[in-house]
């Protein structure tokens, strides 16, 4: 009996394994941005707050491409239809959590909800 792998293998390009396609937008979407603003803005490299958006957006970017595949299984849905919904919600997801796990003295005066004296 001869055993030969699956066609659907043989002849998959590079560019469309999921693996490739999730590294592709870490690198493109969160590390690319990051690389950039520390480049650019000199010492923002290490801040709290470039370090907290990098972390934010690659679980984002995890949670948009999570919700992607999905959603992608069901019949009758065409992949790009899905992309931009997905990727709105896990950024609001991200900001939602990371709202409601900050400093709520912070948050106020963020949103100059409540001004406290100086």
């Amino acid at each position: 009996m001869r055993h030969e792998p699956p066609a659907k293998l043989m002849t998959q390009s590079l560019f469309t394994r999921r693996r490739f396609q999730f590294a592709g937008a870490l690198v493109i979407a969160a590390l690319l941005p990051f690389a950039v603003r520390g480049t650019v803005l000199p010492g923002l490299f290490g801040e709290p707050a470039s370090v907290n958006a990098l972390m934010g957006n690659s679980i984002a970017i995890a949670i948009a491409f999570w919700m992607r595949l999905s959603i992608e299984t069901y019949p009758g849905i065409r992949s790009t239809y899905v992309i931009f919904p997905t990727a709105l919600s896990g950024h609001g997801l991200v900001i939602v959590a990371a709202f409601l796990l900050s400093d709520e003295r912070h948050v106020a005066e963020s949103v100059s909800l409540v001004r406290h004296p100086d």
